[in-house]
């Protein structure tokens, strides 16, 4: 991959996408991550990139048609083609589903199924309009 090519990662802020970011952003890719936590987001942003690496932190709720759109947009801004999608973002309610209100499952809904069908046709768009081709990747737990 050259230096223009940009992996794109939900939920990069912290767990398993931090993990994702920082070993993509060590091989030398331009990596955005998006994540609803604003704070990590910004302080992973700053610690990957004062060791050189290219990353760029945006705020995304990938449950958002718009921020989705936002994100893509950005992660190939300059003539940057996305070769790589990871919809890692995900949320889970730990109750019982008698005590789980209606509101909490569209929370969850929003993110884990939406959120991966927004980033996937948003990023497959940008890739075929630069006739680059790509990957996406899609992360689940075992209780998805």
């Amino acid at each position: 991959m050259n230096s223009k090519e940009t992996v794109v990662i939900t939920g990069g802020a912290k767990g398993i996408g931090r993990d994702l970011v920082a070993a993509y952003a060590q091989k030398g890719f331009i990596v955005v991550f998006a994540d609803v936590l604003k704070e990590e987001g910004e302080q992973l942003e700053k610690e990957l990139t004062a060791s050189g690496a290219q990353v760029q932190f945006a705020a995304c709720d990938v449950g958002s048609e718009e921020d989705v759109k936002r994100l893509m947009q950005e992660a190939s801004r300059n003539g940057r083609s996305i070769s790589a999608l990871i919809n890692n973002a995900g949320r889970s309610v730990w109750k019982s589903p008698y005590d789980l209100t209606a509101e909490e499952w569209d929370n969850v809904l929003n993110t884990n199924l939406k959120g991966a069908f927004l980033c996937a046709r948003e990023a497959a768009q940008k890739m075929k309009e630069a006739k680059t081709g790509g990957a996406i990747v899609n992360i689940a737990s075992t209780r998805a």
